[in-house]
């Protein structure tokens, strides 16, 4: 039975039960969905592990932000033990059918060498194809990796353009870093 977070004995909505029995029944979106409810606590009381649980069971069926989702909790070791090596296989999957975080989140993991072999080319190529996806943090990384010359040519003008595109997107280290760029009259 589904606890209510603000109070256990009050009755859960009637679409919080159908949405229980639908995960229950093997429907990936209504387990991706009490994945997310159990993981904010939104409807029902938090728990991470019981949000692990109704993720897997999606991301298993091959949803990519379920597969994003799993990854993201094996790598912070939230609701299941720290595991890179699992991150790593769960993003991969996830990116594989293009899901950009889990593209930009890899490229942060072989840009670190985490879980992975240290490989700044490789970092780039996923940072890349988020943030050819609009996705603004790999936008910002993209940006950087051009400014530093870290797995491709340092560019100030390439890393001053997707430092606007992600400050265009409200990242607030894009800004500064375009701001700085700017004050010192490169990438213009």
């Amino acid at each position: 039975r589904i606890k209510a977070a603000a109070n256990k004995d009050k009755p859960l909505p009637e679409w919080v039960e159908l949405t229980k029995t639908l995960a229950e029944k093997g429907d990936l979106i209504s387990q991706f969905g009490l994945g997310g409810m159990y993981e904010s606590g939104q409807q029902v009381e938090q728990d991470l592990k019981e949000a692990f649980k109704w993720y897997r069971k999606a991301a298993e069926q091959g949803l990519s932000n379920a597969q994003f989702k799993i990854g993201a909790m094996y790598l912070a070791g939230e609701g299941v033990g720290q595991n890179q090596k699992e991150a790593v296989q769960w993003l991969g999957k996830a990116a594989e059918q293009g899901q950009p975080k889990a593209q930009n989140m890899l490229g942060a993991m072989y840009g670190k060498g985490e879980g992975v072999g240290q490989d700044d080319k490789e970092a780039v190529k996923r940072f890349r194809k988020a943030a050819m996806q609009g996705n603004k943090e790999a936008q910002f990384n993209l940006g950087e990796s051009y400014e530093k010359g870290r797995g491709v040519q340092q560019d100030d003008k390439e890393a001053g353009e997707w430092y606007q595109k992600a400050a265009d997107q409200g990242v607030a280290n894009a800004q500064c870093q375009l701001g700085r760029m700017l004050s010192q009259g490169r990438g213009v």
